[in-house]
């Protein structure tokens, strides 16, 4: 008698076990489904747009920037190499 109440008890584990996997399997298969939508959203801008390209996003591409005189540091930095009169000659060194 007593071994018929520990089988019980062992289908009741594995249905309890089994309870946990499949809300496991359904927690990660809405966490999937949640990650391909936010990618799909992200996409239409590149599905609609005529070119399917974002913009560039370089300070010194940008039309705004430039007509507020704001240019990209790098190339700021190679003006200023060039117009610098106090150059150093590395080959006299």
């Amino acid at each position: 008698m007593w071994f018929k109440t520990c089988y019980i008890q062992i289908i009741i584990v594995i249905l309890h076990d089994f309870n946990d996997l499949v809300l496991i399997i359904m927690t990660l298969l809405i966490t999937i489904v949640m990650l391909l939508f936010s990618v799909a959203a992200m996409c239409v801008r590149i599905i609609v747009k005529k070119d399917g390209r974002f913009s560039s996003q370089h300070i010194g591409q940008s039309k705004a920037m430039r007509e507020q005189g704001i240019d990209c540091v790098n190339a700021q930095d190679r003006q200023a190499q060039r117009t610098n009169t106090n150059r150093i000659d590395v080959n006299k060194l």
